[in-house]
Parts: structure tokens; C-alpha cells; sequence
């Protein structure tokens, strides 16, 4: 009787926890978010062009803002960028004024709301002990990639944060409508998190042993980039490569359909170009602002 009275004292416990943790980040995260941008640090790529975009988006100039074709970041649309379709829904908060504030506590929120799933995560796999849910909770919020991620401006890429663990927390609890939404909504904050789904969907059929359902996520992600990648955003970027960061990727071939030519026929560049020291030390970085606690299960790392 005793034993079941502590374990309930504990669950309540860890309720209130998970509670007061993501109350005290969102206060804090958006009372900085807000004051870097009303001291002036905050910049024009991406707080400026995003809150121009919502304020034209909801006044039915999709995806517009004032760059200038002359530009170096080209064409006077967000399209000629990314493939970001959440930007619509979200346009929806400047139906309550057009205050870029909005946009940073939205984003807060959101980032703070991922701390429930890895809450009921953590008491479903590790039951026995109640309390380190919660504390399970507080190193996801504490992480300096997150903070880092919620103090830079505001990028619809932060709603996939929350929106994959909501996925993750749907699939084990086998509600699969729920986890294809988080996949879609997902997918609709950037045109390359479809590819951290489709090695989902090969997990999918490796690990849950849900063929069907793996090889749908897998060829829907795959596809839904390639029209980002190859038809939406060429389509809007005008140019010899279609692409505005593809300078980032030029050791590698000066188009796409190039660099994908030299990787099958000198495969070894993937690994010449792209695993240096630096990026090691910044994996190693990653790993320690949360104790190397992704070790424990090295099989979700390629979906990071």
C-alpha cells in the first residue's frame, strides 16, 4: 500500500515538474527571444524576410517579400528559398496583428511543447522510475541546440523539432492517423526533413515491422522533395544551377544532376568532402550537451 501510494505521490510529482519546466521556458525563451529582437539584434535573414512573408501571405501575396532579383539571394519570394508550406497556417497569427513578437513565442511554444513527448516517451519506456520523466523533460529544454535554435530569429524549420517527436511518441502508441499528420506537418516546415522521414519509414520497416506503412513514408518523403528540389524551387530561382545555397555543394559538382553523377563514380567524395575534424567535434558537441545520452540508442542517430 505504501509502495503504490509513493509510486502515485511520484506520478503527480512528475506531472507538476513537466509543468513548471516547460512554464519557466516559455516565459524565459520568449523574454529573450523578444528582447533581441526590440535591442536590434535580430536580423533580416530570417526574422525580417519571415515576418514580411506572413504579413504578404495573409494579405494574399503568397510567399512575397522585397528582395530584389538583383540580389544575391535572388528572386522577391520565399519559393526561390525553400519549400515551406506551413508558412500558411502560420500566416494565420498576423490575423491578430502584424507583430514579428508573435512569431517568437509561437515558436517558443512550439519548441517548449516537445517536452510532452519526451515526457510520456520516457514514462512509458523507463515506468519504474516516475521522476526521471520529467528530468528526461528538462535536459530536452536545457539543450544548447535547442536554445541556440530558439534564440535565432524565428525559421519554420523549429516547428519540426516538436513535430517529428510527436510522431515518434504516435507511432509507439500505435495511433498511425496522428503520426502520418506530424509526418505531413512535418514535412511542410522544410523541403529537406523529408529526407529524415524517409530513413523513418525505413525504420519503420526494419524496427516496428510496419512494411506498408514504411515503404509509404519512405516514397512519399522522397517524393515530396524531389518536387521541392526539382521542380518548385527552379521554377522560382531562375539560373543556370535553381538553386541559391547550391554554392555550398559545389565541390561536389556545379549542378545537382552533376554531383550526383560524381558520387556514384567516385563515391569516396562523400566522405573526402563531408566528414572533416570540425564536423566530428561538432557531432561530439551535440553528444555532450546531453551526456552522450544518444549512445544509448545509436539506431535513431541517422534520423538526426
Amino acid at each position: 500500500m505504501i509502495k503504490s501510494f509513493d509510486a502515485r505521490r511520484q506520478q503527480q510529482a512528475a506531472w507538476w515538474l513537466l509543468f513548471i519546466a516547460i512554464l519557466i521556458y516559455a516565459i524565459v525563451m520568449s523574454a529573450e527571444s523578444m528582447l533581441r529582437y526590440d535591442t536590434f539584434k535580430a536580423t533580416a535573414f530570417d526574422l525580417g524576410n519571415m515576418d514580411q512573408v506572413l504579413w504578404n501571405t495573409i494579405h494574399g501575396r503568397w510567399f512575397q517579400f522585397t528582395n530584389q532579383a538583383v540580389d544575391w539571394y535572388g528572386p522577391p519570394t520565399r519559393l526561390a528559398l525553400h519549400f515551406e508550406p506551413i508558412l500558411l497556417p502560420l500566416s494565420l497569427l498576423y490575423a491578430f496583428g502584424a507583430n514579428p513578437h508573435l512569431l517568437l513565442i509561437s515558436q517558443t511554444l512550439a519548441l517548449a511543447s516537445g517536452a510532452l513527448p519526451v515526457f510520456l516517451l520516457t514514462r512509458k519506456y523507463i515506468p519504474e522510475w516516475p521522476l526521471l520523466a520529467p528530468l528526461m523533460a528538462a535536459v530536452y529544454l536545457i539543450s544548447p541546440a535547442l536554445l541556440g535554435l530558439n534564440i535565432f530569429d524565428f525559421h519554420p524549420i523549429s516547428f519540426a523539432t516538436p513535430l517529428l517527436l510527436y510522431a515518434i511518441l504516435a507511432l509507439t502508441y500505435k495511433r498511425y492517423g496522428w503520426f502520418i499528420l506530424a509526418c505531413i506537418l512535418a514535412a511542410s516546415c522544410k523541403e529537406d526533413i523529408p529526407f529524415s522521414l524517409a530513413i523513418l519509414g525505413l525504420f519503420l520497416i526494419w524496427k516496428y515491422k510496419l512494411p506498408r506503412l514504411g515503404i509509404a513514408l519512405t516514397i512519399g518523403s522522397l517524393v515530396w522533395s524531389s518536387i521541392a528540389f526539382g521542380i518548385i524551387i527552379p521554377h522560382f530561382y531562375p539560373g543556370t544551377q535553381h538553386n541559391n545555397f547550391w554554392y555550398r555543394y559545389e565541390v561536389l559538382g556545379s549542378s545537382p544532376g552533376e554531383a550526383i553523377g560524381n558520387l556514384i563514380l567516385h563515391p569516396w567524395l562523400l566522405f573526402t568532402t563531408f566528414i572533416t575534424f570540425d564536423r566530428l567535434y561538432y557531432l561530439a558537441s551535440l553528444f555532450r550537451s546531453t551526456g552522450f545520452l544518444c549512445l544509448l540508442a545509436p539506431e535513431w542517430l541517422p534520423l538526426s
